[in-house]
């Protein structure tokens, strides 16, 4: 490992690549290149296939291999190091947003953390806030949550996410 690397950067792009590999199954694993002890970080389509050749953005070195196919990125021990929990859970509940005809929400798919605090397992599901009148009367996370008579599908969701993000 290099002694000179004294912070790491969390770019939106590196985020969103950890986050995605990490909702999508992906084995993830950091190499370093064993020329300047830099850490590899895969982003755009080196991010989507997990592979064994990493070729080192910091001097060029190609020859930097993993045991086996990840995707490799300095986010991955950082998150191991630093978050109390990396179980997840599908919540309890349920939600109906007709209960709410009339106020204004904002739905997603939750996303893991890169940073996971809580001493507690970390939620997946649908992500909801209602307001009334400015005010937030719900925040919470729900296995099952329904607009309109019809349950909202998660990973529906997820990919309508990916799918949007621009970086």
């Amino acid at each position: 490992m290099n002694r000179e690397i004294t912070r790491i950067q969390v770019t939106p792009p590196a985020a969103f690549e950890f986050v995605r590999s990490i909702e999508e199954g992906y084995e993830v694993s950091c190499v370093t290149c064993k020329n300047c002890g830099y850490p590899h970080l895969d982003l755009g389509d080196f991010a989507r296939k997990p592979h064994k050749k990493h070729f080192c953005g910091n001097c060029g070195n190609d020859s930097i291999w993993s045991q086996g196919p990840i995707v490799s990125t300095p986010l991955k021990p950082l998150h191991d190091q630093f978050s109390n929990s990396n179980s997840y859970v599908v919540p309890d509940r349920e939600l109906n947003l007709d209960d709410f005809d009339g106020l204004q929400f904002e739905l997603w798919s939750s996303t893991p953390a890169v940073l996971w605090t809580a001493n507690r397992p970390q939620e997946k599901g649908i992500h909801v806030h209602v307001y009334d009148k400015g005010r937030r009367v719900v925040d919470d996370t729900y296995r099952t949550v329904i607009h309109r008579g019809q349950n909202l599908d998660r990973s529906a969701m997820w990919k309508n996410m990916v799918n949007n993000t621009i970086y």
